[in-house]
Formats: C-alpha cells, sequence, structure tokens
C-alpha cells in the first residue's frame, strides 16, 4: 500500500471514529433538556390528584435536566435547584443519579439527539417517568 493510500485510509478511520464519538450515549446526554412529559403516582408521593396536576404543569413548564461531561448534574424546578453526580452504564440502558441525601435508578427507555425518556425509581421507591427534550444551544461543558 502506498503512502497516499496509507494516508487515505488513516484520515477515513479517524473521521468514522470521530463520527462515532460524536454520537455516543455520553455526549448525548451531555446538555440541556427540558421536561415536557412527567408521570408519577400521587398515592406514592402522599399528596392528592389535583396536587398532582398542579406539580406536573410546573415541571411541564419549567423544570430541566443538564448533564455535563464531568459527571455533574443539575436539576431546575420551579422553586430549587438540585445537583449531584451521575453515571451512564456501560451499554447506556441505565442512569445513575445521586444527590447525597437521595438517589435515583432510571432506566433509559430512549437517548437520542432529540429526545431522553426516562423511567425513574428514586431510593425512597417511588417512580417517576421523564420525557425531554435538548435545549437550543444550551450544550453542557
Amino acid at each position: 500500500m502506498s503512502n497516499k493510500n496509507k494516508t487515505i485510509g488513516l484520515a477515513a478511520a479517524m473521521l468514522l471514529l470521530t463520527a462515532i464519538s460524536c454520537n455516543s450515549p455520553k455526549k448525548m446526554l451531555c446538555r440541556s433538556w427540558d421536561v415536557v412529559y412527567i408521570d408519577f403516582d400521587a398515592k406514592q408521593l402522599g399528596i392528592t390528584p389535583q396536587m398532582k396536576g398542579v406539580m406536573v404543569k410546573q415541571y411541564e413548564d419549567s423544570a430541566n435536566f443538564t448533564f455535563d461531561k464531568k459527571g455533574n448534574y443539575y436539576l431546575q424546578v420551579p422553586e430549587a435547584r438540585d445537583t449531584g453526580t451521575w453515571a451512564l452504564s456501560r451499554k447506556a440502558d441505565s442512569l445513575y443519579a445521586n444527590a447525597g441525601t437521595y438517589k435515583f435508578t432510571s432506566k433509559v427507555l430512549s437517548l437520542t439527539k432529540d429526545t431522553l425518556s426516562l423511567d425513574s425509581k428514586t431510593s425512597d421507591g417511588v417512580n417517576i417517568k421523564f420525557v425531554c427534550r435538548p435545549i437550543p444551544t444550551q450544550y453542557a461543558k
């Protein structure tokens, strides 16, 4: 193989690796996400169905997650900001978050450039489903 062919082959391999790494699950997750859908059992939280409706509206109107590539996450909810650490399983089918006083494990139902869908369970046994959409131009550093 000539040096020219080796160079072209090396360049093609580098381009392929770059394309694959840009679409890795971790890279897709590392950005800010608007919560567009949330569902949970009001009884598990000890609240009324009416209060659940208020909470769902608040979350869907203003809650968002940010995951950074250093393994930190931020959850902005209507009246508070939660921070902690996160890790994605090797197969990218589970997301683990630790906020110190509580933890949650999420089954990753969908992780694409357009959607993050999670089926979560908190350390105190509450099940929560989230569907999120990326916030344009807000990529985590």
